[in-house]
Formats: structure tokens, sequence, C-alpha cells
């Protein structure tokens, strides 16, 4: 009877367990689009880019599954060259950053969208992807979610992220990084079927056991 007992709790604890962990969970995916600004470069899509004197610029989303607060990775940037031409030609151009979360409803998953706009730099030597302090929040399911991109530091303030430039005509890629953190508690789950079966399992034999003890 002991070992019967011991195995209803396990199971109702780790469904129990389950439900908890999910709460923390944050789906979303990114995509990117440039502009041109005070630059001269040409703006392609699919994927996004920009090109200017034999120099490429492409990005290319993502789609994460992460549980937060965490690191996140919000896409990725690669550089190409056919001529050697330099990165400070994109100096100027806007990066605009969508990122779609889905947020749980009553009604099911809902997505919500958002974007966020920086502008390339050069500062002499490296061209840097800035931000500046913005950031993407997102309100729903009982809780907040909060996006900094380019974080050097994780939940910290936003900073600028430099992209590496081609090396002897060989393509290099940038990681788009950032941070995700959540401020409040996500709407509880339904307890579980098992964990519930669990409970009512663990209550008749309770009150089975309290009816003999009194027969006795």
């Amino acid at each position: 009877m002991r070992r019967l007992i011991c195995s209803v709790i396990a199971v109702a604890l780790v469904c129990a367990l389950s439900g908890i962990a999910r709460a923390d969970q944050v789906v979303y995916s990114t995509t990117g689009a440039f502009s041109a600004g005070s630059s001269s470069a040409l703006v392609g899509t699919g994927p996004a880019s920009l090109a200017l004197n034999g120099q490429t610029l492409t990005f290319v989303g993502t789609a994460q599954d992460i549980m937060a607060p965490s690191l996140a990775n919000m896409g990725q940037f690669t550089a190409t060259t056919s001529t050697g031409g330099s990165l400070a030609d994109f100096s100027g151009a806007q990066f605009t950053l969508t990122i779609t979360q889905s947020i749980p409803t009553p009604a099911g998953p809902q997505d919500v969208v958002a974007n966020l706009s920086g502008s390339l730099q050069f500062n002499g030597s490296t061209l840097s992807l800035d931000f500046g302090t913005n950031t993407v929040t997102f309100t729903g399911g009982g809780f907040t979610t909060i996006y900094y991109p380019s974080t050097p530091n994780a939940f910290a303030t936003p900073g600028a992220t430099a992209i590496a430039a081609t090396n002897g005509g060989v393509a290099q890629m940038t990681t788009l990084q950032g941070s995700v953190n959540i401020i409040g508690q996500a709407e509880p789950a339904p307890l579980p079927t098992t964990a519930g079966l669990g409970l009512v399992l663990l209550g008749g034999l309770g009150f089975g056991r309290v009816r003999r003890m009194n027969l006795a």
C-alpha cells in the first residue's frame, strides 16, 4: 500500500512541476528589413539585404522556444564581398527588427508583433548596429516579456552589435544577440488530468485508511 501511495504522489508532483516549468516558456520569431537611410546602399528583400561597391550585408531571422530569463538569439547577419569594398559604405542605413511572440490566452495561443528600429554606424574600423536604449515589451497571459536586443550583458541597457567584416573574401557571420526577461507570473495552467487523478486516488486511499481505523 505504501508503494502505491508513493507512486501516486510521484506522478502528481511530476505533472504539477511540468506545468510550473512552462510558465517561463517564451516562443518567438524574428524577421528583419533594411532601408537605405542616409547611405547609398541598394536594398533587397528575401532575405533582407544591403549591397554597395561589391559588399553585401544580409539578415536572416530565427524562430526560438526558450525558457526565460535567458540570453537569446535574434537572427544572423552575413557580410560578403566580391571586390574588397568596405562595410563603411553601409553607415547611415537603417534596420528594423520585427519580433513575433506567441502568448497564451483563454482562447488559445495568439501572436503579438512589435518592431524595433536601429541604425548602422561606422566608427572608423567597425560597423555596428545600434538600437540605443529601445526594447520590445509584450504583456499577456498574466506576465510581461521584455526583449533587450544587442545587450552585451544580460538584462542590462541595450547596446550595439558589431558586425564582422569579410576576411580575405570569406563571408563572415554575426549573430544578433540579446536577452529576454519575464516580469510577473504566467497564468496557471489547468491541473493536468494525471495529477488530478493522483490527488483523487490519494483522497480515496486516505479515506479508506481512516475508515478502517475507526472500525478497529
